[in-house]
């Protein structure tokens, strides 16, 4: 079995709730913004961007459960963690410096930032030695076709179970 070396860990969905601040600073839920047609959907996305939706982004539920629990395999097994994250192709930048500054701000400690423009490209960081936390398929479909491991978050017990059966 090929040691793990790095444990990637996406943002949205998995440590942070995006749905639910996003549904604070619109008048839309996720569901309605989803059925709008793309110059509209991106309008109400930049729209809340604007507004610090990323800089102000709650905890996930679980997130400090799944945080302490992956920061034990850190130490236990000498495996590295990082944050990988997509920042979209809306003021990317902006979106990469918010998220960044939040993951700083919450955690308070050093962790390396990785993002990319869209989720499919985390496959970019896919080796035999890395594993990937996401919520969603289009993430960890490619990440997995690239050669590397993966867990579909659901829960950050079931995340936790998950990974300490690949290391």
């Amino acid at each position: 079995m090929t040691k793990i070396k790095t444990i990637y860990i996406d943002m949205d969905g998995v440590i942070a709730d995006f749905v639910k601040r996003f549904e604070e600073l619109s008048p839309l839920t996720i569901t309605e913004l989803g059925k709008l047609p793309t110059e509209e959907k991106e309008a109400a996305k930049m729209e809340a961007i604007k507004a610090g939706l990323f800089a102000t982004m709650p905890l996930m539920p679980d997130a400090a459960t799944l945080y302490e629990g992956l920061m034990k395999i850190e130490h236990e097994h000498g495996v590295e963690l990082k944050i990988l994250t997509a920042v979209g192709s809306n003021e990317s930048e902006l979106v990469a410096e918010e998220k960044e500054e939040w993951v700083r701000r919450l955690f308070c400690r050093e962790i390396e930032f990785c993002h990319v423009v869209k989720s499919h490209s985390k496959a970019d960081y896919a080796t035999e030695e890395t594993i990937l936390i996401d919520d969603r398929t289009k993430s960890t479909e490619p990440f997995l076709a690239a050669g590397g491991k993966v867990v579909l978050h659901t829960s950050a017990k079931t995340t936790l179970e998950a990974i300490s059966k690949m290391i």
